[in-house]
């Protein structure tokens, strides 16, 4: 049964209980062989001068708005400030937006500089380094007046309304953690194992309250591994090694496994590569080459450790690869097959033409776009082994020239 209301920890470490007190103000206590906490996140926001006495916004207000601001300045530079800054620049808003360091900070250097250059291509001004330090309200013009900091001078910006999107942090106050032994860190998340069990052995944690990565499906595995670990004793760990994560700007921030620095950090030798756009034909067809792939592999070894890649629907195509093509050759045969059959569905089709006048046509295109973009692949993910990687390009082409041959005879068959 569902109870609604608002619970906190009684009893010792030894002996703990959740005690329940509804609306009404009636309490009721609850005993469990195992305790689950998952209180999530709520915004974060600073102890800035004067920032108590306006309105501002939260990625959770930000979106029960019944009209448009004509000016919103956004505080931060992670995915959730990304994202609305965007999405409300591109509603019609002026968009100014305060940044301490760059654009997407736990992600590739290269990531930072491309969506700077998209957002200034859509009128949304970046201003890094900027720390604020006092926030009003105009009494005249109604707007908010923000001094900042910004690398060692000070600059006032204004604004309609201002969004802090600088951060989460876990909901744990009034829990009564401390009276079961359940430790918390220094922005209040609890502290677990890698199996997901607090201090006190019967009560565990899962999703954002951890201070683990905060994604759904990061969240949904949580609570499986609990549910196996407290009932079977199976021992499970989170692995975090393959874990995609994707910021939904446009064009779109998708990544998985280790940037460039932690693979240096880790003491590994890293073969680091990046691919910009141009050289890729699915881009060439969308006619939308912002943005980049980069690869990040054991230099010793070819495992491919994490690719980062800021285009269209980045977060869906690179991960998958990334999860069912471990190795360099593999990752490269899947590219090109990937991209060839987006090349071969996105030929215009000549209706004056016969089908199979079109099929020669789509096969002389795919070449064309094909051999522009190779030889920036075949640099990009060279294993030393030139001949090996030209019979995969041959072998793609070949077995494209196949499909198309056989889509022709079944078109001309009655």
């Amino acid at each position: 049964p569902v109870r609604q209301g608002q619970a906190a920890f009684a009893g010792t470490p030894d002996a703990p209980v959740l005690e329940v007190t509804a609306a009404e103000g009636t309490v009721e206590t609850i005993e469990s062989a195992h305790y689950l906490i998952a209180t999530g996140t709520r915004p974060w926001v600073p102890l800035i001068q004067g920032l108590d006495g306006v309105e501002y916004l939260t990625s959770t207000s930000a979106m029960e708005l019944s009209e448009r601001p004509d000016s919103l300045l956004v505080l931060g530079g992670g995915y959730v400030a990304l994202e609305l800054a965007q999405m409300f620049a591109r509603l019609g808003s002026k968009v100014p937006l305060l940044v301490r360091s760059r654009l997407a900070s736990k992600e590739e250097p290269e990531v930072s500089r491309s969506l700077q250059e998209v957002f200034a291509d859509e009128g949304i001004r970046v201003v890094r380094r900027a720390v604020p330090s006092r926030v009003a309200r105009d009494t005249v013009t109604g707007q908010v007046v923000v001094m900042a900091e910004v690398s060692g001078g000070e600059q006032e910006f204004r604004a309609d309304e201002i969004l802090v999107a600088l951060g989460r942090r876990p909901v744990t106050e009034g829990l009564n953690l401390e009276a079961v032994g359940v430790k918390t860190g220094e922005a209040g998340q609890i502290v677990v194992t890698d199996q997901l069990q607090t201090a006190n052995p019967r009560v565990w944690a899962g999703g954002d309250v951890t201070g683990h990565p905060e994604f759904v499906y990061v969240a949904a595995r949580h609570g499986t591994i609990v549910a196996e670990n407290a009932f079977t004793d199976a021992n499970t760990s989170v692995d975090y090694t393959r874990m995609p994560r994707v910021t939904f700007t446009g064009p779109a921030i998708g990544a998985v496994g280790m940037t460039e620095k932690e693979v240096i950090a880790a003491g590994i030798r890293c073969d680091c590569r990046v691919l910009p756009l141009e050289y890729v034909p699915r881009a060439l067809v969308n006619r939308d080459m912002r943005g980049f792939i980069k690869m990040v592999a054991n230099a010793d070894t070819g495992e491919i450790l994490g690719l980062t890649a800021v285009a269209k629907d980045a977060g869906v195509a690179r991960t998958l690869v990334y999860h069912y093509f471990p190795g360099k050759k593999d990752l490269l045969r899947a590219v090109l097959e990937s991209e060839a059959d987006q090349l071969l569905a996105d030929t215009d089709i000549d209706p004056s033409l016969s089908p199979r006048d079109n099929a020669e046509a789509a096969l002389r295109a795919y070449l064309t776009r094909f051999h522009s973009a190779s030889g920036g692949l075949r640099e990009l993910y060279a294993t030393g082994d030139p001949a090996g990687i030209n019979t995969i390009v041959e072998r793609s082409r070949a077995t494209h020239i196949e499909r198309i041959l056989a889509l022709t005879r079944a078109e001309d068959t009655p």
